[in-house]
């Protein structure tokens, strides 16, 4: 076992595993019970991560069951084919080994490693609970549960099942999870950017040792940002292209090179969202507009409600001026009819502040004439459509224009909002992704990913009027060779 060592040791920081590797094979006390990687592309965490289960695996000496946790099946396949072909080159094929399909386990000398998949179909679970059972293992005398690419697991599902994982009264457990960099909003990104959070002095940190660690001594927890410089084994050419990205796409480049939150595959507004202008111009002269999305349901996974109101100015762009926002599946409950007074106080705080007429539209889609309903209560308040008038939202007939032109207007700065009065539009921007290949086909354009969308959609609806009136006055915000550029 002397070649253990050189094996692991390739990558310097990665010592806690050799730390680990020796406390398990001597008995001892295991000095950390959970350890949290989230890392850059080719930082090689899971080949450390996965060499270091197998050369605990063939101890013979120590009893010990690891749980290899993914969230797909075909996922668990590609684990199970990499994890026997590893045991083998580790035993020269000397050890007996079985391996039983149906049970997706692996088992030698005394050991054992049980490849699980844990999602909400497989676990036969709700999202709000149910419980997940992981082997109960009474001879282990260390557990090992890694969970691999967590970002793509359920929290309830990951605490479920790490609350299921028993042994012996004298049984050891440790619990790893290691992903790639997703948004900011995932438990497990929240979870690591409170101890390593994704500030200047942390990117230095990582241009100059190459990784971002902390630990815990009280909880016994360690997390760890390691970059791909720290991997000997990395192409030339791979670096070359992952260092190109800094000034062709420098938010992208964060989330491949450092390994900061963000979706590497494509986000069809962050890259955008870096060129954003705060300074509003509340004295704007321009048309006043707003854009409303209704969101009324009560179910867990239902949209809130979002309002928008700003300024249109053919020469100066945009000025986004005040965010609406309200969960009916979160605390407060609001009828229809008290939604609609909300939505025209709303509107009315801002005639009366200004004491300008404002044009509001909304999704008619599937609301009727919604919009004669809000006409109605505003009436009962006082107001008539000379001074506030509520209008069917124009929308072009080609939805990517929307996205396409938005993004321009980030990144000229023609679109502007302060952040701090309208944090859900700047959150629904900075993680509404698609994946945009080159050639998008008009099913993938159609098909947006919606969790983030109902805020960006309200602002749709505010610019119809910009759309109808003002694009081809303003033609470069069209120009597919500049949102080619942006849109990645």
């Amino acid at each position: 076992i002397m070649n253990v060592h050189s094996n692991i040791v390739f990558i310097e920081a990665f010592y806690w595993l050799i730390e680990l590797y020796n406390q398990i094979t001597n008995r001892e006390e295991l000095t950390l019970r959970a350890a949290y990687l989230v890392s850059s592309r080719f930082s090689a965490k899971t080949w450390s991560l996965e060499h270091f289960i197998v050369l605990l695996l063939i101890q013979p000496n120590v009893n010990i069951v690891v749980n290899y946790v993914r969230s797909r099946g075909e996922d668990i396949l590609k684990a199970m084919s990499s994890i026997e072909k590893l045991i083998r080159q580790y035993t020269n094929n000397q050890v007996s080994i079985k391996i039983n399909g149906q049970k997706k386990e692996i088992t030698l000398n005394n050991n054992k490693i049980n490849f699980i998949i844990l999602n909400e179909i497989n676990q036969k679970v709700e999202k709000t609970g149910g419980k997940i059972g992981a082997p109960i293992e009474y001879d282990a005398e260390y557990i090992i549960t890694f969970f691999e690419e967590a970002s793509q697991l359920e929290e309830n599902l990951v605490l479920n099942f790490r609350q299921s994982v028993r042994g012996s009264n004298n049984t050891q457990k440790l619990f790893i999870f290691a992903s790639n960099p997703w948004v900011k909003q995932h438990w497990l990104m929240k979870k690591f950017s409170r101890v390593l959070p994704e500030n200047q002095e942390m990117e230095n940190e990582l241009l100059e040792k190459g990784y971002n660690k902390y630990f815990d001594k009280d909880k016994k927890e360690l997390y760890f940002r390691p970059r791909y410089t720290l991997n000997h084994h990395v192409e030339q050419s791979d670096i070359k292209e992952i260092e190109m990205l800094k000034e062709i796409n420098y938010a992208k480049w964060r989330v491949v090179s450092l390994g900061f939150s963000g979706n590497s595959e494509g986000a069809i507004y962050q890259a955008a969202l870096q060129r954003l202008n705060e300074n509003v111009n509340y004295n704007s002269k321009g048309i006043l507009v707003g854009g409303i999305d209704w969101g009324d349901g009560k179910s867990k996974n239902a949209s809130p409600t979002t309002a928008y109101i700003g300024t249109i100015d053919i020469s100066k762009g945009v000025d986004i001026f005040d965010e609406y926002e309200h969960w009916n599946n979160r605390g407060e409950y609001l009828n229809t009819h008290q939604q609609l007074e909300r939505i025209c106080d709303f509107f009315i705080k801002w005639y009366k502040k200004l004491k300008r007429s404002i044009t509001a539209y909304i999704d008619n889609a599937a609301l009727g004439d919604f919009y004669r309903t809000l006409q109605e209560v505003l009436r009962a308040k006082g107001y008539n459509e000379t001074q506030i008038e509520f209008l069917p939202t124009f929308k072009p007939k080609n939805t990517w224009e929307r996205v396409e032109t938005l993004n321009v207007m980030l990144s000229l700065g023609v679109f502007r909002f302060d952040r701090n009065v309208c944090p859900g539009l700047y959150n629904a921007l900075d993680n509404c992704y698609e994946i945009v290949k080159l050639n998008p086909t008009e099913e993938m354009k159609r098909q947006r990913s919606h969790d983030w969308t109902h805020w960006i959609h309200a602002i749709e609806y505010l610019l119809g009027e910009y759309f109808k009136d003002f694009q081809e006055q303003f033609p470069i915000l069209m120009s597919s060779k500049v949102s080619n550029t942006i849109v990645v």
